[in-house]
């Protein structure tokens, strides 16, 4: 594909491309791109004497796509956050992005049980809990922690079985531990 490059819009101070690519006139060169915590790539424009930053996908879409349906979403068709270039790019609602991701997107399960699991009210669990680090602070060789319930007075083999049986996420008997607070009005004891 060609590369085209239009003012963005109508600065005198910027060009985007429909490859993605973002060029400063005033400084002769192209932009440095960053990468935000989500995996988007942005560049810091200074649009009226203020600095903003600008996702690189949504200039794409704003000077080479028109919006005609007024769609507030930008959708990644291949599902790479860092490809910018028109052909991948697509104006969707957000339904439409959603089940873009659930449908196209994931072929290994993994959204389809998140997904699964928010329709019946789980909550996802905490970073701490995705890196071990409830694990590392509760029996962290990779055994079964005993835990107690206060109150229906019941001891469970380890804390997933007691979880299940009344009804909550794992980490959140983990954080009743380490709180020593009801979570869901459950208190819960490491045995």
């Amino acid at each position: 594909m060609k590369e085209n490059w239009i003012s963005y819009k109508n600065s005198e101070r910027y060009l985007i491309s429909n490859l993605g690519n973002v060029y400063n006139i005033k400084t002769k060169r192209e932009m440095k791109q960053q990468t935000d915590k989500y995996g988007y790539k942005y560049v810091s424009l200074s649009i009226d004497g203020k600095k903003i930053k600008k996702k690189v996908h949504r200039m794409v879409c704003e000077m080479f796509l028109p919006n005609t349906e007024n769609k507030p979403q930008v959708n990644h068709k291949n599902g790479i956050r860092s490809d910018n270039r028109l052909e991948n790019l697509e104006w969707v609602t957000n339904s439409e992005n959603v089940l873009h991701s659930f449908r196209v997107l994931s072929s290994d399960g993994h959204l389809q049980k998140a997904m699964s699991e928010r329709r019946k009210g789980i909550k996802p669990k905490p970073e701490s809990a995705k890196r071990g680090g409830l694990k590392r602070r509760y029996g962290g060789n990779g055994r079964a922690i005993p835990v107690f319930c206060e109150e229906n007075k019941t001891w469970y083999s380890c804390a997933k079985e007691g979880a299940e049986k009344v009804g909550v996420a794992m980490w959140s008997v983990f954080e009743s531990i380490r709180t020593k607070k009801p979570v869901k009005g459950l208190h819960w004891k490491r045995v």
